[in-house]
């Protein structure tokens, strides 16, 4: 290789990898971002829900101490009710003591006065039996005892009196109240105490929300701006790949169970000169019809490790020992070339070619440049070597063959298969009645209802899987609260900024002229109609002046008519364009509020498979692999596939469609069906689908791409794994909180290589789809009351 290439082809390594490099560390400086946003979007969400803890205890507490100082009042009131009871009682006794002494002693000599008259009328009855003196000795005698039984009574009852008032227990009444006031004015102090705690806390963590809050915005604002500057060092490599390097690039399956594989494209080697018909050389103003000027391009698998020391003079040294496992060569169709190929060769006819050239290769076919086979996990590079013609050589007076730059290094990986969103399940347990305190806004009160709800007891879930793999899976709940997640960043969100800047560029490049347009010609029409006004003015003034003649008067009054019609006129133009003005800027906000006013995802966070892959203990729920599902498992498995993707399939008129083609084929499937033939029904179902969809539909294939690739991945020998972990009490959600009473969680599997580390880089982990999972309200067994 002469001096001019060499020094170009090391100025195009040079360019390119230092670009990569650049790459990779803003990748790097973008996954950090990425762990910055969640961790704060953690932060952000984990004091939002002690926020709302907090509101819901504060919101009870409030009530409690309310009731508590009303409660105060009334045992003040009771306590002072007491002490006067106490005081009034103690001043009854002793009076009542003494009036119960002086109606004794009154009755005393009530009594002795009786006798006395007792004496006295024994005396007149001896003396004076049946005349007037006895008869008034009688009746005051009769008087007398009636008065002292009286007077006796009265005693009584004045010392019963006594005896009652003196068994009062104001004394205990009043001791009892003051206890309890004590105790009331304690617990006062206690809900006072805790009330004012609990407006601290709320406060103190509304200022934490606010902190934190601020902390993800700047972390939304670091990613999106690392993102941004990625996506731009992207775009500068794949710029400087397309014109430098034939946009040379490898593309990995990316589907499960397909790791054999990987596809090379690049552009074809061009030239300024190109042959005509007769064979001579003339200049190229178009594409090569004939693949001129390279005879031979070859396909090398490198070590990443050593793709800086890879030279043309190593493909060359290749290329003639005529190793072919170690080269993948695509050829130009020419006579000299025979019509089939050999192993690693593909020939293409450019008469009919479109750019770029793809070549998919397996791995069984291509080793690398130094014999080893490409072990999965390792990095690589492709280079593409370019053998041109000898005619071509000789006009260019350089005896050079062509080899590109190293691609970008790829990695070929077994891909985890997923956990489908319509195979999650959760389920439920016992009905479960919860209390729920709220308060009553019309009274002020508080109202305690009863409701009863299913609680979810644990999550199931179906997955098919190589029974190869040693595979463990981490069950996740994400926290899916629309009050208490709104306004943060997503990876769809992040994904579609770049999008959405386009859009509202476009709208706005598409209505701004429209909408300058449109005032232009509405000040244009307001400039005349105050120009024609000015007119009318001088003209009134003309009219209106006693001094000017008829035949001016006339003229002005004709002129005004002229000009109010046509400022009537064009005002109806100004009303009208106005209209269309206010039309074409609603519609320009309609179109950017659509493009900005993203529906919510959920969980409504930034989650995907790297953060989830970064979750540490204790937040997820680790599940082991069960053991392989039955067939009839299986079967029911498909047919759920199956209903989902039929669920899809809305815009066919199957009336116009001719089924007698597929009787056949749906008598055979009925037939594995109920002989529990495995194989024969997937080979029979794929019979099935490959000639519905030639009659109705190619495209259709698309809305039975779930049910298809299940019906490969159990052909190539996965298996059906039904599992299920339990929701307890102690469950976290991924921030590392427990689960929250009658919050909103989605139900997330991460499918992770559960190895040493040199088997698990030759695995990609899977993230379940969480996006298009239920939600489950989630009940705590030991909560009686939600405040």
């Amino acid at each position: 290789m002469n001096s001019y290439n060499e020094n170009l082809h090391s100025s195009v390594v040079s360019s390119l990898n230092e670009q990569e490099l650049e790459l990779q560390k803003v990748k790097s400086e973008q996954d950090a971002s990425m762990f910055s946003l969640y961790y704060a979007q953690g932060d952000r969400i984990t004091t939002a829900e002690k926020v709302e803890i907090i509101n819901k205890k504060y919101a009870f507490e409030q009530k409690v101490h309310e009731q508590a100082i009303s409660d105060s009042d009334l045992s003040t009131n009771v306590l002072a009710s007491s002490e006067n009871v106490k005081a009034y009682t103690a001043k009854s006794v002793s009076n009542t003591a003494v009036a119960a002494a002086n109606v004794q002693i009154a009755a005393n000599a009530i009594l002795k006065l009786t006798s006395d008259a007792g004496s006295i009328f024994s005396i007149v009855s001896a003396a004076d039996f049946g005349t007037e003196i006895y008869t008034q000795s009688k009746n005051a005698y009769d008087l007398m005892n009636i008065t002292a039984y009286t007077a006796e009574m009265t005693s009584q009852h004045s010392m019963e009196a006594s005896q009652l008032i003196a068994e009062v227990s104001s004394n205990t009444l009043a001791d009892k109240a003051t206890s309890t006031d004590a105790a009331v004015k304690n617990l006062l102090s206690v809900t006072s105490a805790q009330f004012d705690a609990t407006t601290q806390e709320l406060s103190s963590e509304n200022e934490k929300l606010a902190t934190s809050n601020t902390n993800e915005k700047k972390a939304e604002g670091a990613l999106e701006d690392i993102s941004v500057a990625r996506n731009a060092t992207f775009q500068a490599y794949q710029l400087n790949n397309s014109e430098l390097n034939l946009a040379l690039n490898v593309v990995v399956p990316m589907s499960v169970g397909d790791a054999t594989n990987y596809t090379v494209s690049f552009f074809p080697y061009t030239s300024p000169f190109t042959k005509d018909e007769n064979g001579n050389i003339i200049a190229n103003d178009s594409a090569p019809a004939s693949g001129y000027p390279v005879q031979d391009y070859y396909i090398m698998l490198v070590k990443d490790s050593k793709s800086d020391t890879f030279s043309v003079n190593n493909a060359e040294e290749i290329v003639d020992k005529g190793n072919r496992r170690r080269f993948y060569q695509v050829s130009p169709k020419t006579s000299i070339l025979p019509s089939t190929t050999a192993e690693n060769h593909t020939i293409i006819d450019f008469s009919t070619f479109e750019a770029p050239i793809k070549q998919k290769i397996y791995t069984s076919q291509l080793v690398d440049t130094d014999g080893d086979a490409m072990n999965l996990g390792d990095n690589y590079v492709v280079v593409v070597f370019a053998v041109l013609e000898n005619s071509y050589k000789k006009i260019i007076n350089t005896f050079d063959d062509y080899m590109t730059a190293p691609s970008r290094r790829f990695t070929l990986e077994n891909r985890l298969n997923r956990v489908s969103a319509n195979n999650i399940k959760a389920i439920g347990g016992d009905t479960q009645k919860v209390i729920t305190v709220s308060d009553n806004t019309t009274t002020g009160d508080l109202t305690v209802d009863e409701e009863e709800v299913i609680a979810v007891e644990k999550i199931k879930f179906q997955v098919l899987e190589n029974p190869n793999y040693e595979v463990e899976y981490h069950g996740l709940f994400l926290p899916d609260n629309t009050n208490l997640i709104k306004g943060l960043l997503t990876v769809e969100g992040l994904v579609d900024l770049e999008k959405e800047t386009k859009t509202i560029e476009d709208i706005a490049d598409e209505y701004d002229p429209q909408i300058e347009a449109k005032s232009e010609e509405i000040n244009s029409l307001n400039s005349e109609i105050s120009g024609l006004e000015t007119q009318v003015n001088e003209n009134n003034q003309i009219i209106n002046d006693p001094s000017t003649s008829a035949t001016k008067k006339k003229k002005a009054e004709t002129q005004n008519e002229k000009l109010n019609t046509s400022i009537t006129a064009k005002k109806a133009e100004v009303t009208k364009l106005e209209a269309e003005l206010a039309s074409l800027e609603a519609t320009k906000e309609a179109k950017i509020e659509n493009a900005t006013n993203q529906d919510h995802i959920k969980p409504g966070f930034f989650f995907n498979l790297t953060t989830a892959e970064q979750i540490p203990a204790g937040s997820y729920t680790p599940i082991d692999r069960s053991d392989p599902d039955t067939p009839q498992t299986v079967f029911n498995y498909l047919i759920n596939e199956l209903t989902v993707d039929l669920q899809k399939w809305n815009d066919i008129d199957w009336a116009t469609v001719d089924k007698g083609v597929l009787v056949e084929d749906l008598k055979n499937i009925i037939e594995d069906l109920e002989n529990l033939e495995l194989e024969k029904f997937i080979d029979d179902v794929i019979k099935l689908l490959e000639q519905t969809i030639s009659i109705v539909l190619k495209e259709a294939i698309k809305d039975f791409s779930n049910f298809i690739n299940d019906l490969k991945l159990l052909h190539s020998g996965y298996q059906l794994y039904t599992m299920e972990f339990e929701i307890k009490p102690e469950t976290t959600d991924n921030f590392g909180n427990r689960l929250i009473d009658q919050n909103n969680y989605v139900p997330a599997i991460v499918t992770v290589s559960n190895n040493t580390a040199t088997i698990n880089k030759q695995f990609i982990n899977a993230l379940s789809d969480f996006q298009n999972t239920a939600t489950f309200t989630y009940v705590d067994p030991n909560a009686n009351a939600t405040y």
